[in-house]
C-alpha cells in the first residue's frame, strides 16, 4: 500500500502526466520560513521539545489560539493566551514545524533534529486579505458546487477502497473555480475536518492550493491527525490492521527497509533501469537487478546517501494489486500478484534519515503503486507498527477505555486473515 507519499520537510505536490503515471515531487515550502533557533543545554531521554512564540509580524503582537504542530503527525498543540507553545516526545530525524491562524499566512520551519534537547522558536504570522467570502450555506450553492465538490473528492481523496470510507466533514468551506480550457482549482477558507473511517483517523488538514489542469494535479498543505475512537473492538482491530496494510509496501517501507538491509526479509525486489530515458515504454528497457550496495552508502551518521541514475524499479511481494489499480491504471489486465512502483531522483545524491524519509526538497519522484493511493491511505509520519495502542470506547471524548490488541503478521496480511 501507498504510505502517502509525504515528502518530508516539505509540502507534497501531486503531478499526474497520465493516470498510470502520477508522480509525487517533494517541493520546498512556498511560505517563508519563520526563524529563531535557540538550541538549549538541558538534554533528557524523553525526545525533543520545541518551545515558542506565536507573533503577528507586522506588530510583534502574540497570537493565542495558533495551530502549531509537526507536519504530517499527530503531535500538535494551541498557543495559549500569550501565544506561547511547547511540542514534547518528539524524536529526532527531519521534520516540518507548522504555524497557520485564520486570517494569517502560514509559516513553517524545515528542521533535522539530531540530538534529544530544547528548541526555541519564534513563528511569525503575515496578516493576510480574505478576498473570499465567509462560509456560503447550502442554500446559496447550486447544483454545479455539488458537482465540483464530487470532482474535488476523487481527486484529492483517492480512487482506492478507503477512499469511500473518508468523508470531508465541513465542504462548506471549499471554494471552487472552472476555466473552459478545463483547468479546476480548489481552496479552503479553513482547514478541512477529513474522518477516515478506513484507518481510524481525524484528520485537519491546511490546504493552501490544489489544482487540476488537463492530467496534471497538484496541491500544497499540511496535515495533522487525530485518532478517532472505536465503537468496538472488531474496529479497533481493524483500524490497526489497515495501517499496518498502509504502511507496509508504501515508500516509507521500502528506504527504511533499504537502510536496515532488510529488503528480502520485508519482501522487496529493486531493479535499476538506468536508460529508463531514452525509452517511451519502458517495457523495453533493459532491467539490472540491484542490490543495496549498488544504491545506498552509509555514513555511519544519522543519514544515509541514496544515489541512482535513471529510475528505480521496486517490486514488493508482500500484498497484491487492489483491483481498483487496474482501473485507475487503465490497465486491462487481472490485477497482478505484486505491486509495482518506480522512483526517479531528481537531483542524486539524496539523503535519507534513519526514519525512512527523503531529506531533500526536491528529492525523489514516483510513479506507478508508490503513487497511486492518495489523502485515503495518508498516515502519520511517526507511525510505527505494533508501537501504537488501540483507543475503544463509547464515546470519544468523554468515556474512552484502552484495550491493547495484538497487531496482525506480515504473513496474516498477506493472506488475508485476522489476527
Amino acid at each position: 500500500m501507498l504510505d502517502r507519499l509525504y515528502p518530508l520537510l516539505t509540502l507534497c505536490t501531486l503531478r499526474s502526466l497520465l493516470p498510470a503515471a502520477v508522480t509525487c515531487v517533494f517541493l520546498a515550502a512556498t511560505v517563508p520560513h519563520a526563524f529563531a533557533q535557540a538550541d538549549t543545554t538541558r538534554t533528557g531521554t524523553d525526545g525533543i521539545t520545541l518551545t515558542g512564540v506565536v507573533l503577528d509580524r507586522s506588530t510583534g503582537t502574540p497570537l493565542p489560539g495558533a495551530h502549531v504542530f509537526i507536519a504530517q503527525s499527530m503531535r500538535g498543540t494551541t498557543s495559549d493566551v500569550r501565544g506561547r507553545f511547547e511540542l514534547t516526545g518528539i524524536r529526532t530525524g527531519a521534520k516540518r514545524l507548522y504555524a497557520s491562524m485564520l486570517g494569517y499566512e502560514p509559516t513553517s520551519i524545515d528542521l533535522f533534529l539530531r540530538r534529544d534537547t530544547t528548541y526555541t522558536f519564534a513563528l511569525r504570522l503575515q496578516p493576510r486579505v480574505i478576498e473570499s467570502p465567509g462560509v456560503v450555506v447550502e442554500a446559496e450553492r447550486d447544483p454545479d458546487w455539488y458537482k465540483r465538490l464530487r470532482r474535488f473528492e476523487k481527486l484529492f481523496l483517492g480512487s482506492s477502497e478507503w477512499a469511500e470510507e473518508c468523508t470531508i466533514q465541513n465542504p462548506e468551506v471549499l471554494r471552487f473555480e472552472s476555466r473552459w480550457w478545463g483547468k479546476f482549482t480548489a481552496k479552503a477558507v479553513e482547514p478541512l475536518i477529513i474522518e477516515n473511517r478506513a484507518l481510524g483517523y481525524r484528520i485537519k488538514y491546511f490546504l493552501q492550493d490544489f489544482e487540476a489542469s488537463g492530467g496534471v494535479i497538484r496541491w500544497d498543505g499540511e496535515p495533522l491527525f487525530a485518532p478517532l475512537t472505536a465503537s468496538s473492538i472488531e474496529e479497533a482491530n481493524r483500524w490497526k490492521t489497515n495501517r499496518r496494510r498502509a504502511y507496509f509496501g508504501s515508500f516509507r517501507h521500502f528506504l527504511r527497509a533499504l537502510l536496515n538491509d532488510r529488503l528480502e526479509q520485508e519482501a522487496f525486489i529493486i531493479y535499476r533501469i538506468p536508460r529508463a530515458g531514452m525509452y517511451h515504454s519502458l517495457h523495453r528497457a533493459d532491467r539490472l537487478q540491484a542490490d543495496r550496495e549498488d544504491i545506498l552508502s552509509v555514513n555511519g551518521d544519522d543519514v544515509a546517501e541514496l544515489d541512482f541514475n535513471g529510475r528505480l524499479e521496486v517490486i514488493y511481494r508482500g500484498e497484491p494489486e487492489s483491483p481498483k489499480y487496474r482501473h485507475w491504471s487503465r490497465e486491462d489486465r487481472r490485477p497482478a500478484d505484486v505491486q509495482t512502483s518506480q522512483v526517479k531522483l531528481n537531483d542524486p545524491p539524496v539523503r535519507v534519515d534513519r526514519n525512512g524519509k527523503i531529506v531533500e526538497p526536491y528529492g525523489a519522484t514516483v510513479y506507478q503503486y508508490f503513487a497511486f493511493e492518495r489523502l485515503a491511505e495518508l498516515i502519520p509520519l511517526d507511525y510505527l507498527p505494533d508501537a501504537e495502542p488501540a483507543m475503544v470506547g463509547i464515546d470519544a471524548v468523554d468515556d474512552v477505555r484502552f484495550q491493547p490488541i495484538p497487531p496482525p503478521t506480515l504473513e496474516q496480511l498477506q493472506t488475508g486473515r485476522s489476527p
